[in-house]
């Protein structure tokens, strides 16, 4: 998701105000440290701005703007999560409404990011803003404190590979946050009503199906769980990369190279890359193409395409055929489609024409949850919809739809 807020004086003018000291608190069991990234609040005013500023000229909309009432501040939070057994410091952006009333939690989650900029705790200072964090500061305006994680890779633990599309490490660094802001909420003051919102669109569509599920299996006697909307993610993973590499070619090949140099990072296979990308594309690959300062454009400039280009003959082979087990085992245990169904209302939200990440996938998790006997989930395509205009209708019908709660 690449959409951008166009210049503003207004916003120039707030942003440069950004970049305080952090303000280190005392230890705490999960929160590190926390700081303002909005020194001044941001008026009901500013917000229609920044919501008018966005570059979809459908999004302007009465019966959201009517909801923007509060005014914000925005927070950057550092905090302590846990990494393949061992515990390191994990960072995220958190909206926080200027009110006395009890507020309830919504955990937002970004889209695929490949330059570490782009993190919601990374936009300070910036002239202009990722339509993300706008999106953060309209929940929040709203009367939700909304998190947005980082997630593992980005913001405050840049030495790791960003976890990309694996279950555990997302929901985990995700739930640790939401802990983190009882804690900031509790220091600020700020009063929790109890109940948690969970959304996200794409990779985020599949972080939040994570979290949901985690909490659903391990921790619901901890958060009330109220609702959540899910935006055309990768929930059924296996087939979503089977697909992708059957097909003669690849809409965009950085995903899958992401996909794939992440996992042979987080489960430490050590494969040699060569096996499974031709040159000069596994050198690209190898030598730093996703340490996160290239977009996803330059990226995919550096690869190809062409699938057969791409990828070894072997390792076609292989793939296509009944090998490479461990690859497809592993796809096959981040799917979250299967094994579970929700409980809480529940939207899947997806584009019948993303061809990113093609609809079968809530397709297959609607059908699983309702032969799991779930009646809370509802599944709404969004008709002749790609996976960027999808977003707008996503967007305006969970703020509508949360707010009615």
């Amino acid at each position: 998701m690449h959409i951008k807020i166009t210049k503003m004086i207004i916003l120039v003018l707030l942003f440069l105000l950004t970049g305080c000291a952090v303000d280190e608190t005392e230890e705490q069991s999960v929160l590190k440290s926390y700081r303002t990234l909005t020194p001044v609040t941001v008026t009901v005013d500013l917000i229609n701005q920044i919501i008018n500023d966005l570059n979809y000229a459908d999004f302007n909309d009465n019966n959201i703007q009517q909801l923007l009432v509060h005014p914000v501040k925005v927070y950057e939070i550092t905090y302590r999560t846990k990494y393949k057994g061992e515990e390191i410091i994990a960072s995220g952006a958190v909206t926080i409404p200027e009110t006395n009333e009890a507020m309830p939690v919504l955990s937002y989650h970004h889209g695929t990011i490949f330059r570490d900029s782009r993190a919601p705790s990374n936009y300070k200072g910036t002239l202009v803003m990722e339509a993300e964090t706008a999106l953060n500061i309209a929940f929040g305006s709203t009367g939700f404190i909304c998190t947005a994680p980082d997630l593992i890779g980005y913001g405050d633990s840049t030495d790791k590979l960003h976890p990309y599309h694996l279950y555990y490490p997302t929901a985990a660094a995700s739930i640790d946050m939401l802990r983190a802001v009882k804690e900031l909420a509790a220091k600020l003051g700020k009063e929790l009503d109890g109940r948690y919102f969970i959304t996200g669109y794409s990779e985020g569509g599949y972080s939040a199906m994570a979290v949901q599920r985690e909490i659903r299996q391990n921790h619901s006697g901890e958060f009330s769980m109220v609702a959540s909307s899910l935006g055309a993610g990768a929930y059924h993973l296996s087939e979503t990369i089977k697909r992708m590499v059957d097909n003669n070619n690849i809409i965009s090949p950085a995903y899958i190279a992401f996909l794939i140099t992440a996992y042979n990072e987080y489960y430490g296979w050590g494969r040699d890359m060569s096996a499974i990308f031709r040159e000069p594309y596994n050198g690209h690959i190898s030598g730093g193409i996703l340490n996160g300062d290239l977009t996803q454009g330059q990226i995919n400039d550096m690869l190809t395409s062409k699938t057969l280009s791409l990828f070894t003959e072997q390792f076609l082979t292989n793939f296509r055929g009944q090998n490479e087990d461990q690859l497809k085992a592993a796809f096959s245990e981040n799917d979250l489609y299967k094994n579970w169904a929700p409980q809480i209302p529940t939207r899947l939200y997806h584009g019948t024409w993303d061809e990113v990440v093609p609809s079968f996938n809530s397709e297959s998790a609607y059908s699983s949850f309702q032969q799991a006997g779930s009646g809370s989930v509802e599944y709404y395509p969004l008709k002749r919809k790609d996976h960027e205009t999808a977003i707008v209708p996503w967007i305006k019908a969970t703020i509508l739809w949360f707010n009615s709660f």
